[in-house]
């Protein structure tokens, strides 16, 4: 080796920072807010988005939302998530009405892929969806693996808490 090179430096291994923690930097959501019970269990939820964002690093955001689209909650990566849950809520009633002019049966997620990345939602429990905004290096099978299951987590959290209440007690 001449005087001018250099030895070669072994390869570092890629270090992924851990995903931020779910947490609210504005107001609780005014839909959540309506609902003592939805406002008891927004911890869980944000601990559930979080663990979803740790086991697919891909994940660049994620939501909860009424079916209707409006914001329950979200992760930090979620941009403009108000929007995301609006459009979330039209994006479902084309794909219902899709699957009932083919007869394919009841929507139980959705995957929209560009050239970026994709989105995908998902029902969760009778009355919510979640949301997730992944980049375009995602292994789509382990976003639907995971996602269905913090998915199926989230609707028998917030179906859950919608019968119970905010007291934990059963309502009629």
């Amino acid at each position: 080796m001449n005087q001018k090179q250099r030895p070669a430096t072994p390869a570092r291994p890629l270090i992924r920072r851990p995903a931020p923690a779910a947490r609210y930097t504005g107001p609780v959501p005014a839909v959540a807010a309506a609902d003592p019970a939805i406002t008891a269990v927004l911890p869980e939820i944000a601990e559930e988005l979080q663990r979803l964002r740790a086991r697919v690093p891909q994940v660049n955001g994620a939501l909860v939302a009424t079916a209707d689209g409006l914001l329950l909650a979200q992760d930090d990566g979620a941009e403009e998530p108000e929007s995301l849950a609006a459009l979330t809520a039209t994006a479902l009633s084309v794909a219902r009405r899709l699957l009932a002019a083919t007869a394919q049966g009841l929507l139980s997620e959705l995957l929209v892929r560009g050239a970026n990345g994709c989105v995908a939602t998902y029902s969760a429990g009778s009355s919510a969806v979640l949301t997730v905004v992944a980049g375009q290096d995602t292994v789509t099978a382990l976003l639907h693996r995971e996602a269905r299951r913090a998915a199926a987590d989230l609707g028998d959290l917030i179906d859950g808490a919608l019968t119970s209440g905010p007291d934990g007690a059963e309502t009629p």
